[in-house]
């Protein structure tokens, strides 16, 4: 891949709030979407911003000679007004403006009177670099709107922030734990867990936040959790960890499916099928090393974010999955069923869970107690319930 292509590539996965920059004067009327806009100096003449735009769009040419342009930043309820103004819908709105209602601040530069913010600017100055020009331009005024989320573009889609977890009350008399599962494991595990602790500790608040492996890392490390249920792959020297259970690998077929009457199967077997994929990093990674440790390379169709989603693509016969997990039916939620089968011994090590807080706090009584509610209730040390990891699987 060459070096444009690979900046394209990098650029792409950098996420950016989206803005549609609008100009009026002696040039007319002019709209265009970008995501490009940063800011430059709250400490200018008055507070400045930049904006980059393409020299062939005909806003560039009008905002040098009107010399004032508007920044309308977007909700992420405004998906359609950023397609019209990225001339997505041409032959319905040939004159862009006719999308919504628009007023006007000092500039004369149209504003979307509901965009999360609006920061109408008079041009200072105007910089040729490469394909674009940079706009700076100083407010003249700000307007915002109340209560709503940016609308966010990265990996060439849009996206809505969403928080990585819920902030800790700052009243710290209130007697709480919050603690953090993952959103594919928790299901498994985390209701036992909550009523066993919510047995014994009637009067504190139990927290729980789910999220990705990466989501509870950065909230253990902000202090945001106070100790997390996850995988014991790539965790940093910063946590201490204490064993949960083990998870042993295992492939999900679709019910009746030809190796059903195998007593294991092996990679090889399974490489040569489509494979739906379970991508939660780091798992992921580690399959795919794994895979390419024995000279294979899985033939994925499919890639789910939730386990949910895995068996029921499994269970309609469009490929097999592994995962380590390990749920009480055969039955997905559109109804198809699903077959577990042992992979060949050596084939995929076993996973650990882990109880991970942080080394630099003391745990208080209360993390503890959490703490002895979940090893008391690890699937091996529950009596009379089935384990999510028994020791030999069934062939149906």
């Amino acid at each position: 891949m060459e070096l444009r292509q690979k900046f394209l590539e990098g650029m792409s996965r950098s996420a950016s709030t989206v803005s549609v920059i609008t100009t009026d004067g002696p040039a007319g009327r002019h709209g265009v979407t970008v995501s490009a806009m940063s800011s430059v100096s709250a400490d200018s003449a008055s507070p400045s911003l930049l904006v980059c735009i393409n020299k062939t769009s005909s806003a560039a040419d009008a905002i040098r000679e009107n010399g004032a342009f508007c920044v309308n930043v977007l909700r992420d309820d405004q998906v359609r007004l950023s397609d019209v103004f990225a001339g997505r819908h041409r032959d319905e709105y040939p004159d862009k403006f006719d999308f919504g209602e628009w007023t006007r601040l000092k500039t004369g530069a149209p504003v979307v009177p509901d965009a999360l913010v609006a920061f109408d600017c008079q041009l200072k100055e105007a910089i040729l670099h490469g394909s674009h020009w940079i706009f700076i331009g100083e407010a003249d005024a700000i307007e915002f709107a109340a209560g709503m989320s940016p609308l966010i573009y990265a990996n060439r889609g849009y996206a809505k922030p969403s928080p990585l977890v819920t902030r800790k009350a700052a009243d710290t008399t209130e007697r709480s734990v919050t603690v953090g599962c993952s959103t594919n494991w928790g299901p498994f595990f985390m209701g036992g867990i909550a009523a066993r602790f919510g047995g014994t500790h009637p009067d504190v608040n139990l927290n729980v936040v789910e999220g990705t492996q990466r989501d509870l890392l950065i909230a253990l490390e902000l202090g945001d959790i106070d100790c997390a249920i996850t995988h014991d792959l790539e965790l940093p020297a910063t946590l201490q960890t204490q064993e949960f259970t083990k998870l042993e690998p295992y492939c999900l077929l679709p019910g009746g499916d030809i190796f059903e009457d195998k007593e294991a199967v092996d990679l090889i077997e399974l490489s040569r099928r489509p494979m739906i994929l379970l991508d939660s990093s780091p798992v992921t990674e580690m399959l795919a090393g794994r895979f390419s440790d024995i000279g294979l390379t899985p033939n994925i169709a499919f890639r789910a974010r939730t386990f949910e989603m895995v068996r029921t693509l499994v269970g309609n016969g469009l490929g097999y999955s592994i995962l380590f997990t390990r749920p009480n039916g055969a039955a997905g939620y559109d109804g198809t069923t699903t077959t577990k089968k042992r992979l060949k011994e050596g084939s995929l090590p076993a996973m650990s869970l882990v109880l991970a807080t942080r080394k630099s706090e003391v745990t208080t009584p209360l993390v503890n107690d959490f703490i002895q509610a979940c090893l008391a209730c690890r699937p091996e040390a529950v009596q009379g319930t089935r384990s999510i990891l028994p020791a030999t699987e069934p062939t149906a």
